[in-house]
């Protein structure tokens, strides 16, 4: 494979392998790359069958089975996986979107975190550290199960709100599980590694315990 350092030291990748590698010069320089495409960065690493970047619009778009690597926090990462995906290095803004009648998969992984769900549009902003994911959004992990319509997660805050649909959050500890079902759902990390939950609007909640102790509670 052809190894191609870009032109712009500020790229969106450090490094960047394909089969081949093409630049257009007319009314700006647009530089496309085929076949095993790799940006490969330290905390971030995109992999696609087809790539081009617009150096005057700054726009990265990529297509064919694109996968997405971002480093989150403390070893934890976010991997995503569609079928095409564009970002523009000015604005941080991007999206991945699947095939028709596809849903974009999302995983989280090291550090203890395992998580996978997915929907049918995922996009995010840089400047802002949101990600925001839409459509039927599900997502398992060990902690239990979120499901809605549309979820947005604020890294700054390091918090998830669930509107649409009237999202459920699930949780699931050694002897007791608990659900919670509202118009809006926010869901706060802490420090202690535990999370804050709040429903508002039409919002229920359910604790079920289980183990020897259980017979206490009812």
């Amino acid at each position: 494979p052809i190894t191609a350092a870009a032109r712009d030291a500020n790229f969106i990748g450090a490094r960047v392998k394909s089969g081949s590698w093409r630049i257009l010069r007319k009314k700006q320089q647009v530089e496309i790359w085929e076949n095993d495409v790799r940006f490969i960065e330290t905390d971030r690493n995109l992999r696609a069958d087809w790539a081009k970047f617009d150096h005057t619009t700054t726009l990265l778009e990529a297509s064919g089975s694109v996968r997405l690597r971002q480093l989150i926090e403390n070893g934890v990462w976010l991997e995503i996986q569609g079928h095409q995906a564009q970002h523009n290095k000015t604005s941080g803004k991007g999206a991945m979107q699947p095939l028709k009648n596809k849903r974009v998969l999302f995983k989280l992984t090291g550090s203890g975190e395992t998580g996978r769900g997915s929907a049918r549009l995922l996009s995010w902003n840089q400047l802002r550290e949101t990600i925001v994911m839409e459509g039927n959004v599900d997502f398992q992990d060990i902690r239990g199960t979120t499901l809605a319509e549309h979820a947005e997660y604020a890294h700054t805050i390091r918090t998830l709100t669930l509107t649409g649909r009237r999202p459920v959050l699930t949780g699931k500890q050694a002897t007791w599980s608990s659900a919670v079902q509202a118009d809006t759902i926010t869901a706060t990390e802490l420090d202690n590694g535990q999370r804050r939950v709040t429903g508002t609007g039409r919002a229920q909640g359910w604790i079920f315990f289980d183990g020897p102790d259980r017979t206490l509670y009812h």
